[in-house]
Order: structure tokens, then sequence, then C-alpha cells
């Protein structure tokens, strides 16, 4: 038995089996939603890392900053030389074999230096993205979320320090505080924060 319904070119056929089992008619039907494509859907993950595949470079991008920090990781193994050691009768000499890229004032191996300054420079770098986040994202989100006043306030302090010149600012806290590898962290991480402090207030708005 054929049923027709208006306005629409679907035709099911209802035959003995489908009046009892209602899962064979949406079968039949040509809109029915594919079951199989909608299992396979796609996390927000798994189309993200689809898309970097596809491009190339992104990947190449990636493949360079995975070798920084193996080299970074592996720099006690790496480098040829320690990178204090000093070799006062070759200073500043060209590369040769002895030193691949030469040596300093002082007669240290650049190359060793390189090394381990990527392990310096990775370090720098997540603490200081550490310190950025964990003051950028609670002042954006309060600002956003509570408005107002506060709104009003936060976002007044943050462009008085954005307008503020951040290498100044960062010489500052570094006189202040001192010369150390933490207190680099302090200092770049009190004057970067307010890019991700302004992007998370925008989210909560939205």
């Amino acid at each position: 038995m054929a049923r027709w319904t208006p306005g629409s070119d679907i035709n099911v056929t209802a035959g003995p089996r489908s009046l009892a089992d209602p899962d064979a008619v949406r079968a039949s039907s040509p809109l029915a939603p594919d079951v199989g494509l909608s299992a396979r859907g796609s996390s927000l993950w798994r189309d993200g890392v689809r898309r970097l595949r596809r491009n190339r470079l992104a990947m190449a991008g990636g493949a360079v900053i995975v070798l920084l920090v193996l080299i970074a990781i592996f720099a006690d193994v790496l480098a040829p030389l320690p990178y204090t050691k000093t070799n006062f009768g070759r200073l500043n000499e060209a590369p040769s074999h002895a030193y691949p890229l030469g040596t300093d004032q002082l007669g240290r191996d650049l190359l060793s230096r390189m090394i381990y300054g990527a392990r310096v420079s990775m370090l720098v770098g997540l603490g200081a993205q550490l310190i950025i986040v964990a003051i950028g994202v609670p002042i954006g989100a309060l600002s956003g979320y509570v408005g107002g006043r506060t709104d009003l306030a936060l976002t007044r302090f943050i462009d008085v320090m954005y307008a503020f010149p951040r290498l100044l600012f960062v010489i500052l806290v570094m006189s202040m505080l001192g010369a150390g590898l933490t207190n680099i962290f302090i200092a770049i991480g009190l004057t970067g924060w307010v890019g991700i402090a302004r992007q998370t207030r925008a989210q909560v708005l939205s």
C-alpha cells in the first residue's frame, strides 16, 4: 500500500513488515539521516588535526618546534662541549672542525651555547605564558561576566596597561626584582597579559 504526503515527493511503501517495524519505514525514506555518518562525526579536536595535516606550512612549523624541544631536552647529550668552558688560546675563532660555529670573546664554543640556549628560551616562553594566562584570563572573564562599573574599571585598567611601553615596563620590573630567570618570567608575564584579557572578555560577552 503506497502513501503519498501532499507537498512531498517521498513515496513510503508500508508493507506488512514496515507496519510492524517503524525503523524500516524510516530507513526506506531518502531523507532518513545516515546513522553511520553521524556516528563517525568528528569532534573539534579531530577536525583541528585534519586541518593541520592539510596545511603543509603548519606541519613544517610543528616539526621545527618539536626539533627545538628535543634539542632543549637533550642538550647535555647533543652539546659537544660544556657551554661554560673557556679556551683563551682560541678567542673569537672562525668556524672550524673543532668549533663548527666558532668561539666567542672568551673562547667558548658557540654551538654548545646555542644548544643550551634553546633550553633557556623554552623555559622562558613556557613560564611567561603560564603567568600571562593566570593573570589575563581571570581579569578578562571577571570584566565580561560582571559588567557594569567593574567592567568599566577593569577595561580602563587594561587600556592603561596596553598604552604603557612594554619594553620600558619590563626594564622597570627587572630593575626592581633584579636579575634571574624567575624574574624574567615575572617581568614578561606582568606586561603580556593585556591581549589575552581582551580576548577573554570578548568571548565572555559574546
